[in-house]
């Protein structure tokens, strides 16, 4: 099979890192369950954030995000002037707290003098702690000073009658580019207070849905370390073990992680040959997985983390050596790397043993 993919070669283009998980807000809904006494970035933090950059050659953006990371605006700054020392692009994601006039707008951005893209989040939840007025000036200070800005409003699905209005102030003040939707969801903290879509994942009937591969483009570090490969729905399970662990690049080291990471063949399966490839494997095993339905891969991958259920399944399937083999022998031709001679030899060994399972397609 040959597996032709600039997104697949090119991952690690763009990383993110939460520079704090603290932040002066604490939304009802936050993925992270940030708040103002959660962590900040661990000691020795910045010092591997230094070694990835040097490690990944096609870093070309990093997005620094938290918890807020305006929160601790110095420490923010060392990070940047690390990014830029090494000619790497880099925006915030931001909850926009320092957005009180304008000229604390120019007093925080001075941390980030070469800042290229900036995403302010806004929603009911937000806008217990921060106005629409934060919002629209932290809006114009990056406009000013030519900053790729945009606003993200989280919303439930359908609107309710008080989203409706931050969404028509929203289009009232930005301009049509500067305004994107994220539907909110159960994860993180809105998992406790009981608020975002819920839905069966099992429908009655199969639904006609492709999920692709998975559409990260490049890994998550955490503010103590810990490396995963997005930070999309699985930063909900950031104190949870997950097969989708790819060590701690303070207390491990950067070539450990990228060396954990060229081993996972759970991560190496679905960014190469996707979930509907995966999908299929999970329905060989059990005939029920053809109605399973999750609404995108992020769903899907997050199903395939947390403890139980699919997790089981899908870990007995990246134990068959047999599959394993081929994964990781498609996913070193797609990713353009060197395979590791040593991993194959032991699932070959494994399969001249006897090892494998019978009965799965690849």
């Amino acid at each position: 099979m040959t597996v032709s993919c600039e997104q697949v070669s090119r991952y690690g283009e763009h990383i993110a890192i939460s520079v704090t998980n603290s932040c002066p807000l604490q939304c009802a809904h936050c993925i992270s369950g940030s708040a103002p006494d959660t962590a900040r970035g661990a000691s020795g933090l910045i010092e591997a954030f230094d070694a990835l950059l040097a490690r990944w050659p096609i870093i070309n953006h990093v997005t620094f995000t938290g918890g807020e990371p305006f929160h601790h605006p110095e420490e923010l700054a060392e990070f940047a002037a690390r990014a830029k020392a090494r000619g790497v692009r880099y925006g915030v994601i931001t909850g926009a707290f320092w957005g009180k006039s304008e000229r604390s707008c120019d007093r925080y951005l001075k941390a980030v003098p070469d800042l290229a893209t900036m995403t302010v989040s806004t929603d009911l939840y937000h806008q217990q702690f921060v106005t629409h007025r934060h919002v629209l000036n932290v809006v114009k200070a990056a406009r000013k000073r030519g900053i790729h800005v945009k606003v993200r409003f989280t919303h439930a699905d359908p609107m309710p009658e008080a989203e409706r209005a931050v969404e028509a102030a929203l289009k009232a003040d930005l301009r049509p580019e500067e305004l994107e939707y994220a539907p909110l969801q159960k994860y993180g903290r809105a998992v406790e207070q009981g608020i975002g879509r819920s839905y069966d994942r099992w429908s009655p009937q199969p639904r006609e849905t492709k999920y692709g591969i998975c559409p990260s483009t490049g890994p998550h570090i955490f503010e103590n370390g810990r490396v995963m490969p997005c930070c999309n729905t699985i930063v909900s399970l950031r104190d949870t073990d997950i097969p989708l662990d790819f060590g701690n690049a303070i207390t491990e080291g950067v070539p450990k992680v990228q060396a954990n990471r060229a081993q996972n063949t759970f991560w190496l399966a679905i960014k190469v040959l996707g979930f509907d490839w995966l999908k299929d494997r999970l329905s060989e095993l059990n005939p029920a997985y053809a109605e399973y339905a999750p609404i995108n891969a992020c769903d899907f991958c997050f199903d395939g983390c947390k403890p139980g259920g699919i997790r089981d399944d899908i870990a007995r399937l990246m134990a068959d050596p047999s599959l394993a083999l081929y994964v990781h022998s498609v996913a070193a031709e797609a990713l353009g790397e060197m395979p590791d001679i040593a991993l194959l030899s032991g699932f070959a060994a494994q399969i001249r043993t006897g090892r494998a399972e019978s009965g799965i397609r690849l």
